[in-house]
C-alpha cells in the first residue's frame, strides 16, 4: 500500500513487486487531494507499458473532492483506448448503480448485479459492450455481440471496462474505473 499520491510524486519501482515482476492488480484510489500530475502521467505509462494485468481506478467525486474523473478517468480511458468519452452528470450522495447484462464483459460480475455508489459522475460516449455498470434509471444498452465493434455508444455509465485486447492497441492492461 502507498499513500499520499496526492503530495509525494511515485518512482516506477513502486508499482512493481520487489522482485521486478508486475503485479496482477494496482487499485488506486483518489480523494480529495487527487493525485499529482506526475503521478498521473506515471500511472498512465504503467498502463500503457502493462506493468501490471490491471489496474482499478476508483476516482471519488465528491464535491469538495479534486476534479478526479477529469483528472484521471477521462484521460486515461482515452489515452488508451480513443473512444473520446466524456464526464456525464455529477450524481451526489448514495445511490444504486445496475450490471449492464448485456456487455460482453458482464458474466465476470453476475454475482454483482447492482453495485452502491456515492458521489460520482457517470460516463458518456462509451462502446455498449464497455459500459459494465449503468446510474440508476438510464436503460440498458441493447446486446452488442462484437466487442471490437465500437460504434454504438451510450451515455450515463457508471462502472467501465478497457480489456487489454483494447488497452493501447492490445499492449495496455486491463482497466477497470468506477
Amino acid at each position: 500500500s502507498i499513500g499520499a499520491i496526492n503530495t509525494t510524486d511515485l518512482l516506477p519501482t513502486q508499482l512493481r513487486q520487489p522482485n521486478g515482476d508486475p503485479y496482477d492488480v494496482i487499485v488506486v484510489t483518489a480523494v480529495f487531494g487527487g493525485v499529482t500530475a506526475n503521478n498521473r502521467t506515471l500511472l498512465q505509462q504503467a498502463i500503457q507499458n502493462r506493468s501490471a494485468g490491471a489496474f482499478f481506478l476508483f476516482p471519488d467525486q465528491c464535491s469538495s473532492c479534486a476534479a478526479n474523473v477529469a483528472d484521471i478517468t477521462i484521460p486515461f480511458v482515452n489515452a488508451a483506448t480513443g473512444w473520446g468519452v466524456t464526464g456525464g452528470t455529477n450524481k451526489t450522495g448514495a445511490e444504486t448503480v445496475n450490471l449492464n447484462t448485456n456487455s460482453v464483459a458482464q458474466a465476470s460480475f453476475s454475482s454483482f448485479p447492482t453495485l452502491a455508489v456515492n458521489d460520482y459522475t457517470d460516463i458518456n460516449n462509451v462502446p455498449v459492450n464497455n459500459a459494465l455498470y449503468m446510474r440508476l434509471g438510464a436503460p440498458i444498452p441493447p446486446a452488442n455481440p462484437n466487442i471490437n465493434d465500437l460504434s454504438f455508444r451510450t451515455h450515463h455509465a457508471a462502472a467501465v471496462i478497457v480489456p487489454r485486447s483494447q488497452s493501447y492497441n492490445g499492449n495496455g492492461a486491463c482497466i477497470f474505473v468506477i
